[in-house]
């Protein structure tokens, strides 16, 4: 797993594609579509049994993948 670290002070962009981003219902970023916003939280998900600790982080206007983290940026 990763060794990066979001914390919820601070907001954040993502430089990978935008279709790695799973975007929360209601949100619509027309003009910056790498918005993530500030960190919320790491989700644990389950994988076949056993669980990835920190799988996934969810942020204000999205959620990224663990093997996208390193593409998640400081605004």
């Amino acid at each position: 797993m990763s060794e990066i670290e979001f914390v919820t002070e601070k907001t954040y962009i993502f430089t990978g594609s935008i279709f790695q981003i799973e975007r929360k219902n209601d949100i619509i970023l027309p003009e910056k579509k790498e918005l993530l916003g500030r960190f919320i939280r790491y989700i644990d998900i389950p994988n076949h049994g056993e669980f990835y600790e920190k799988g996934k982080a969810e942020f204000e206007y999205g959620s990224i993948n663990f093997p996208y983290y390193e593409e998640v940026k400081e605004e």
